[in-house]
Order: structure tokens, then C-alpha cells, then sequence
């Protein structure tokens, strides 16, 4: 899986022109989507969405230093 910092990106319109390239990105990796230019959305699959959490938590439990969201 790609770094979300590393990821593609595509302007908001490609999800209309070029979904298709838009959507087999986002079977393996996040895609940052940008609205004039800046960063807006990140679009990815449920699969790439589940794994990306599953790492997180296995770094938040190695690490020791987990927070709950809103805490």
C-alpha cells in the first residue's frame, strides 16, 4: 500500500472523465483527490480503507502511545 503521502492524484473531475483510472488506483492504494488544485478528498477501497486501519493499529499497539478519537 502507498503512504497516503505518496499517493496518486487526480483532480475532482477525473472521478467523472476518468473513473475508471480513478477507481483502479483506489483498489490498492488511497487517491487524493484536489479541487482547484488543493487537497480535498481521499477516495479508496473498503479493502485498502480496512487494511490501512489494521496497520495503524498494529503501530498503536507496538508503540504504546494510542489515543481514542475525541479524547
Amino acid at each position: 500500500m502507498t503512504d497516503l503521502a505518496m499517493a496518486p492524484i487526480f483532480p475532482v473531475m477525473a472521478l467523472s472523465k476518468d473513473s475508471k483510472e480513478v477507481r483502479d488506483a483506489a483498489r490498492t492504494s488511497p487517491v487524493r483527490i484536489t479541487e482547484n488544485g488543493r487537497g480535498a478528498y481521499v477516495f479508496m477501497s473498503e479493502g485498502v480503507l480496512s487494511d490501512l486501519v489494521r496497520r495503524e493499529r498494529e503501530t498503536c499497539a507496538r508503540s504504546g502511545s494510542c489515543h481514542r478519537l475525541g479524547s
